[in-house]
């Protein structure tokens, strides 16, 4: 099965268009990190490249800070109306997960690691939930290197 992860990009203006993050999110190549092998990953970042709507996956898996929000459902959006899966996680998502949960199919709120690889069963099993909720934080000396490999080429 195949996985795209997503990074939208920042708003366009005086504030993000200048002081926007300028350097790739390592979130979801921490959760790549932690997804298990037989599992194939791709990440968009999208401040850097398009979103290719069309992209062979069974998931697709957006991290958004508030900002980011608006665009996170557009992408969303379109992927859903193309029979996609997606879920979502990120600052804002764990903050506001009703919110997310009317433009998404499950939306992860916490430490995503915690939970991504249950999440991925219930996915191929066909019993995919809507809310996954991390109940702690991921130990340091656990933390996953994150698959830093996602970013070569991207700019």
């Amino acid at each position: 099965m195949r996985i795209l992860f997503v990074s939208p990009g920042w708003p366009k203006g005086r504030l993000w268009g200048e002081l926007g993050f300028k350097f790739p999110s390592l979130a979801l190549a921490s959760l790549a990190a932690v997804t298990p092998p037989e599992w194939e990953v791709a990440l968009c970042d999208e401040s850097r490249e398009a979103v290719d709507f069309g992209a062979a996956c069974d998931l697709v898996a957006v991290t958004a800070m508030t900002p980011q929000a608006p665009r996170a459902y557009e992408i969303a959006a379109g992927f859903r109306a193309r029979g996609k899966k997606v879920v979502m996680g990120g600052f804002h998502a764990s903050n506001l997960p009703d919110e997310a949960l009317r433009h998404v199919d499950a939306v992860v709120v916490g430490e995503g690691e915690l939970v991504w690889p249950r999440l991925l069963d219930d996915l191929a099993a066909g019993r995919l939930e809507r809310l996954y909720r991390s109940t702690g934080l991921i130990p340091m000396e656990t933390i996953p290197v994150a698959r830093r490999e996602l970013f070569t080429g991207k700019g």
